[in-house]
């Protein structure tokens, strides 16, 4: 089973539409593949940590600017507590080689993401492999789970979902670990998170 993204701009939304296709081989021999379409959508956490604009069920919250320390965890486990937010994108919002992770306490992310039920992405584009392998691995052991995720701005890069799938690897997540190989019950079972 894989997941792949692509996304779209609305304007005026002050958000992206995000739109996850999830395939699974049937277990009959011959049957091929079947598609589930999942849409939601992906905004970024304001300051104070609030989010606007619920039209969707589920949705991947980013953070893309740096607060001090205190204040930006704070405002990670507001978006994790907001029973709309499922994934946390790019947590440490860094861009290799041009723009430094955010100041985060992760320990204290980790904990709020496994006690809300929060998943955090792991991105695959090669200027962020975010989250970092020693970052995925101290979460699952606080029982985080995971979305690899292409970061998709076109078709070309939906091939960079390999490095995010290195990056999984080495931080050493199972199949389990990562909503976007599960089953599509299972999968919808877990976005019911706040309903």
């Amino acid at each position: 089973m894989c997941g792949l993204r692509a996304l779209c701009k609305w304007p005026g939304s002050g958000g992206e539409q995000e739109t996850w296709l999830q395939l699974t081989r049937s277990p009959q021999r011959g049957a091929g593949y079947q598609a589930a379409v999942r849409v939601g959508s992906r905004y970024r956490v304001l300051q104070r940590g609030s989010v606007r604009f619920w039209e969707s069920r589920s949705s991947c919250e980013c953070l893309h600017f740096g607060q001090p320390r205190r204040e930006m965890t704070a405002r990670f486990i507001r978006a994790c507590e907001n029973p709309h937010v499922h994934v946390i994108g790019h947590p440490t919002a860094r861009k290799i080689g041009r723009r430094p992770p955010v100041d985060v306490d992760f320990a204290e992310l980790f904990r709020a993401c496994a006690r809300t039920g929060t998943a955090l992405e792991v991105n695959s584009h090669p200027d962020r492999l975010d989250l970092p392998a020693e970052h995925i691995r101290a979460a699952r052991d606080a029982g985080v789970k995971f979305a690899i995720d292409s970061d998709a701005h076109s078709t070309a890069h939906l091939a960079n979902l390999r490095y995010g799938i290195g990056q999984a690897q080495r931080g050493w997540l199972t199949p389990d670990d990562v909503i976007n190989t599960w089953p599509l019950p299972r999968l919808r079972e877990f976005l019911r998170k706040g309903s």
